[in-house]
């Protein structure tokens, strides 16, 4: 007589069989997108967007940006966005994805359409034991030294009314922070079950 227990054992051994197996074929077979917004203010309903970029591997950058109005940044980000399968964003569904829906629908514009959107910091939160969950410090002690350029509020303020280096300044510091997070994603995609993302968006047609 065959044990239950072994019947059990054996579902869960083929279960994540195929969730390994699953993983790969999403990597291979799916699109997939790293993005980052940076803004003048934490509230959307106070601030604005001042740039967006969209990275795609190898090294494909799509940044968009207008310091006056965010109206058409927040279009195309969402736009491009809308092309992939799979988003990619670090604190992303607790900032970037809510402060862009909140965007548009301030500028009277839809939303973003649901796609699957894996956000790296609970995979960091979860799978590590770190003295801070910052992608600086996750990029720091996964790859060695962080890419990412420091912040300074000063330079901020300077880019939010017009100050032309301040804002390029922030674009490179956006475009960092995503080949940042694709470089992190390759290290950790291991340690999620992609099939298992939910969708992510407003359910419109």
């Amino acid at each position: 007589m065959v044990n239950p227990f072994s019947i059990e054992e054996g579902r869960k051994d083929a279960l994540f069989s195929r969730a390994i197996e699953k993983n790969a074929y999403l990597l291979e077979n799916k699109s997939w997108a790293f993005w980052d917004l940076e803004t003048t203010n934490l509230n959307a309903s106070i601030g604005r967007v001042l740039c967006g970029t969209v990275y795609t591997e190898p090294s494909r950058y799509d940044t968009f940006s207008n310091w006056k109005d965010d109206r058409r940044t927040c279009v195309k980000i969402r736009d491009r966005l809308e092309q992939f399968d799979y988003a990619v964003s670090y604190n992303g569904l607790r900032f970037d994805l809510p402060y862009l829906n909140t965007r548009l629908l301030k500028h009277g514009e839809r939303p973003l359409k649901p796609l699957r959107h894996v956000d790296l910091i609970w995979t960091a939160r979860s799978a590590l034991r770190l003295h801070s969950n910052r992608l600086q410090v996750v990029g720091q002690t996964m790859l060695g030294v962080s890419g990412k350029t420091n912040l300074d509020g000063d330079i901020w303020g300077a880019a939010s009314v017009g100050d032309k280096a301040a804002l390029a300044y922030i674009i490179e510091h956006c475009e960092a922070d995503c080949l940042e997070l694709a470089k992190i994603f390759a290290i950790l995609k291991d340690f999620r079950n992609l099939a298992a993302t939910p969708l992510r968006g407003a359910y419109i047609g």
